[in-house]
């Protein structure tokens, strides 16, 4: 179960600053594990014609072209059932409540949309990611969920040029915390963690305004919602 776009962390207006795009999160997240994330994955052959591998769904749709392109180097030309069902309203700037099963395509369903909205923020309002305050949370059960999902979202950063980077437990709280003052613009964490990083100051949600809850029934029955 995935929620999207839960503005309830708007406590202070973003303001321009500066953004950064790594494609490597410096020790933070190693070893993250490839995601075939959506079973009608396409693998065009050597050579196939660039433009014939963006001319997909996705465009018609109105998913960013750079997002469209990152698509095509995964391989990916055509929507899974829930990629169909949700991203339409999810891309026009509404919550949506998603249920799938594990490999039905959910990550791209929520990251396309989530990063979609972060780089128009940036095109049309001018915000700019501030050391410290991201942008977008996706909170998740497990450091793995996590790790798949980032590997996904470095895939999409190659030519969307946006930063992310992994919050768990079991990871060094100093080069996170180095992290967050450069400034990230999407960051998937563990609960735990984040509220860690919370109390001491190195995450600041008061620029949030997307929020993605992965597997939200796995992490209220972990006593996430008390």
């Amino acid at each position: 179960v995935d929620m999207m776009q839960l503005r309830a962390v708007l406590a202070d207006p973003p303001q321009a600053g500066s953004s950064e795009w790594d494609d490597e999160e410096g020790g933070i997240v190693d070893n993250a594990p490839v995601l075939e994330d959506d079973p009608r994955a396409v693998h065009m052959p050597a050579g196939a014609d660039e433009e014939l591998v963006q001319a997909t769904w996705f465009e018609s749709v109105g998913l960013l072209p750079s997002l469209c392109k990152g698509l095509g180097d995964m391989g990916i030309t055509s929507p899974t059932d829930i990629q169909e069902a949700s991203l339409p309203t999810a891309i026009s700037g509404e919550s949506v409540l998603l249920c799938a099963e594990t490999g039905s395509g959910k990550t791209l369903s929520f990251l396309l949309p989530l990063v979609q909205r972060v780089k128009r923020d940036e095109d049309q309002l001018g915000i700019r990611t501030r050391p410290h305050r991201p942008r977008a949370v996706v909170m998740v059960p497990t450091r793995e969920l996590g790790q798949q999902i980032l590997q996904v979202a470095k895939e999409l950063s190659r030519h969307s040029k946006f930063s992310s980077t992994g919050l768990f437990g079991g990871a060094s709280m100093k080069q996170q915390t180095e992290r967050l003052a450069r400034g990230v613009d999407v960051v998937v964490g563990t609960p735990a963690r984040v509220v860690e990083l919370m109390k001491e100051g190195a995450l600041r949600v008061g620029d949030v305004r997307f929020v993605v809850a992965d597997e939200a029934d796995t992490m209220a029955a972990q006593g996430f919602g008390d």
